[in-house]
């Protein structure tokens, strides 16, 4: 079983407030203002460290023509298309679906809030 977690990026603080910080009523999270709520994908990363969507990742997939391609991406969960979730690649903003077993090839760098400075270098636009 899959362990619901959350995290909170406090804007006005500039720091991530982890689980024992959260307010909760019933079953959902609150999410106040200057705040972003952050939830666990219930998966690690190569080196056992856990994703969350907003983490910002490098990434090697096999493409169709049985080609490794390392690239970099941030974890997104999408309802639209795929009701999981995906790597939104820096750059081209392509959407990479992501399995179970992709997880083995991920390493997390950090994550848009704490580390915005990975989206600046990439030249990508911050999206959240």
């Amino acid at each position: 079983m899959i362990k619901t977690k959350f995290k909170i990026w406090n804007e006005r603080g500039k720091r991530m407030l982890y689980d024992s910080s959260l307010a909760i009523r019933g079953n959902q999270v609150v999410e106040e203002l200057g705040t972003k709520v952050i939830q666990y994908i219930g998966l690690k990363d190569q080196n056992r460290k856990e994703l969350y969507v907003t983490d910002f990742v490098d990434f090697t997939y096999t493409n169709s023509d049985g080609h490794d391609i390392e690239t970099s991406g941030v974890i997104e969960l999408d309802l639209k298309h795929t009701a999981g979730y995906i790597l939104r690649e820096i750059g081209t903003n392509a959407i990479i679906g992501l399995t179970v077993t992709d997880f083995r090839n991920i390493r997390k760098v950090g994550n848009i809030y704490e580390n915005p400075e990975l989206l600046k270098k990439s030249g990508a636009d911050e999206k959240h």
